[in-house]
């Protein structure tokens, strides 16, 4: 005989309460996960993780930085009709460029645009070569100088 499975609307409030919290805290430690396993390079895509509530008619989400923590997840409401409406998380990142920083969406580079970058590369290599000449010093101390960036 198999048990019956029940609805968490039907559960008694504390235990509702409970799943709730549980939700929350794997919710802070994905969000932590998705922050450590991302790009990190200026910190503004790791501190962009929320936790939205799913559902007809959900709202609300919290924002804040890496480390996370609950105070970051919205509390998902425990009464019985929100919790029959509203049961999880969806855990996304706010910034424009989310999709390419997760490989969601490819970038493709026209020819025509690697040339213009090629171009601007050649352009830059050749003033650097002008100046390094003035400055009275090799090509390749001046790229970095004036780039902060070893040569390509």
């Amino acid at each position: 005989m198999s048990a019956k499975r029940r609805e968490i609307s039907q559960l008694p409030t504390d235990i509702r309460g409970l799943i709730n919290d549980a939700t929350r805290a794997a919710a802070v430690n994905i969000m932590n996960d998705l922050a450590e396993a991302g790009p990190e390079w200026s910190g503004e895509f790791q501190d962009s993780w929320i936790a939205v509530p799913v559902g007809r008619g959900a709202s609300g989400s919290t924002g804040g930085g890496y480390p996370y923590t609950l105070s970051d997840v919205p509390r998902l409401s425990i009464s019985i009709k929100e919790t029959a409406r509203v049961k999880k998380f969806e855990i996304v990142n706010t910034q424009p460029y989310a999709e390419y920083a997760l490989d969601l969406k490819k970038v493709s580079l026209k020819v025509l645009e690697i040339q213009q970058v090629m171009l601007l590369r050649l352009a830059l290599a050749l003033l650097l070569d002008v100046v390094a000449m003035s400055l009275g010093t090799e090509t390749l101390e001046a790229q970095h100088l004036w780039t902060g960036i070893p040569p390509i």
